[in-house]
């Protein structure tokens, strides 16, 4: 019975792989059931790699690797995926420990059926916009990466960390033939716990406060002057008081120098922002490294769910100023209004896929708290009518409401004549699907791109009717903050 799982006592981290995309999903301080584990996983055994409409597919097989480009937009190729994986996917009451005490039992402990595998996973870059909505481009990836890389995986270490113990997980695939499915799925999962090591590092819960929560004034951070920041806001004022939109996201790009590689710099980033979502993408020479606190979407069964982010608050140096903040966010006509609008934008794209009727919303006008933040959070939802799939759902949704605006086509096109460079990577999504269709994606915010050398981050802030340049250039120092800190950098390079 597939998938092979193995259970250890104790806490294990993978060793940093040589072959192929590496991943490694951590869900700190989440409060939903999927908190209980995370994952890291390598030596994908194919790759999707996305440029434009050239759609490069590489399969590894025993130490070879062959690969083909197909032209066609990328959406229909995630489609296809998605339905493959439906054809063989795997009942959840098979995800238990194998029963073969000679070569694969682990501790006599019973485990139920576990969440979402990370058998797809990747990220989906912004660059993949012009796909999914009616925009005729958007500026390309100053940063030089894919529109979308995606790494398939057969060989699976999970933590669970509230009951220090990992499970090894090992689906046999992308072998069919159950004789030889078997066999891939017993040497995978040696090679797995051949390649783990006991975890040391302790983390830090992602809702209590940092301990230097200050924000750090963009003047300290980049060599940006503020009338060029103030010209872009200002030229989006002017578009919503012609009614051309109704807001903008608008954000700027950034760079430091990186000293160490992707893995130190993720645990650094990870450590200084414990987010719901953290997540680190390492395809070798370069790496999407993430600390997340919004969830772009999940997918369980046909249930479906997403929790846009809008409008937010510095923590405050005590309990008294913290509590004043958060009162101060919860009042904000502003943050109200820009809150309401992202979320009808939500409601909006989910009930192109879902049944008729059943997108609701609940809670709205959630708080949740950050290291260095306050958030104002929704939870959209809806069920999904039979033969939708994940990716369906994805495109749906994409870019993310939160990241672009009202109405969503032209704020994208705005965005684009405004911000310096293309965004890249920055403000798609980061997650995974199992062969199960189930998965969960976060939106790539409070998120860097690492190549060696050198790290690059992105900052911005949604701007409505009465938004100011002043404050928007203050809000910008409230969420760069951690990502400056965490990187250990005084000096940045304008993107």
């Amino acid at each position: 019975m597939f998938p092979l799982i193995k259970e250890l006592k104790g806490l294990y981290r993978l060793r940093p792989a040589e072959n192929g995309p590496s991943i490694r999903f951590d869900s700190l301080g989440s409060r939903s059931d999927e908190a209980r584990y995370s994952y890291e996983a390598a030596a994908p055994y194919r790759e999707i790699i996305v440029r434009g409409r050239a759609v490069e597919t590489r399969e590894h097989h025993d130490g070879e690797t062959t690969a083909r480009v197909t032209d066609e937009n990328p959406w229909d190729r995630f489609e296809v995926i998605a339905r493959e994986f439906r054809a063989i996917r795997v009942d959840s009451d098979a995800l238990r420990p194998t029963t073969s005490p000679e070569e694969f039992a682990g501790t006599p402990h019973p485990t139920p059926p576990i969440p979402p595998l990370p058998s797809i996973a990747g990220y989906w870059g912004y660059g993949l916009t012009p796909f999914a909505i009616p925009v005729d481009q958007v500026q390309p990836d100053p940063l030089g990466l894919p529109d979308a890389h995606l790494a398939f995986y057969d060989a699976i270490m999970v933590q669970i960390r509230g009951e220090n113990r990992t499970l090894l997980v090992s689906t046999g695939r992308p072998e069919t033939d159950p004789a030889a499915r078997a066999r891939r799925a017993k040497r995978r999962l040696r090679e797995l716990e051949s390649q783990i090591v006991p975890e040391t590092e302790s983390i830090r819960s992602s809702d209590s406060p940092a301990s230097d929560s200050s924000p750090v004034s963009p003047s300290e951070w980049t060599p940006e002057t503020r009338p060029a920041y103030e010209r872009a806001i200002n030229a989006i004022l002017s578009h919503i008081r012609e009614g051309d939109i109704y807001q903008a996201n608008h954000t700027e790009l950034f760079r430091v120098p990186a000293n160490e590689g992707a893995r130190a710099h993720y645990a650094a980033l990870r450590n200084a922002n414990p987010a719901h979502y953290s997540a680190l993408f390492d395809a070798g020479d370069t790496a999407v490294l993430s600390s997340s606190p919004e969830l772009f979407l999940r997918v369980t069964g046909r249930d479906v769910v997403s929790a846009p982010i809008k409008g937010t608050r510095p923590r405050g140096i005590d309990r008294d100023a913290d509590e004043r903040l958060m009162h101060e966010l919860r009042a904000s006509e502003k943050d109200l209004a820009e809150h309401t609008m992202i979320v009808d934008l939500v409601r909006n794209d989910l009930g192109k896929s879902c049944v008729a009727g059943s997108v609701h919303v609940d809670p709205f006008l959630n708080i949740e708290s950050h290291p260095t933040v306050h958030h104002l959070v929704s939870y959209v939802r809806g069920r999904l009518p039979e033969g939708a799939t994940w990716a369906t759902t994805l495109r749906d949704l994409f870019p993310g409401g939160s990241v672009t605006g009202t109405p969503k086509r032209r704020a994208v096109q705005i965005i684009d004549e405004q911000e310096a460079t293309g965004r890249g990577v920055f403000y798609g999504c980061l997650g995974f699907a199992d062969e199960d269709g189930r998965g969960v994606w976060n939106l790539l915010i409070r998120s860097a791109v690492w190549k060696p050398g050198e790290l690059a981050f992105r900052v911005g802030g949604g701007i409505v009717a009465d938004s100011t340049a002043v404050n928007e250039w203050e809000e910008l120092a409230w969420k760069g903050s951690a990502l400056h800190r965490a990187f250990a950098a005084r000096t940045a390079v304008k993107g």
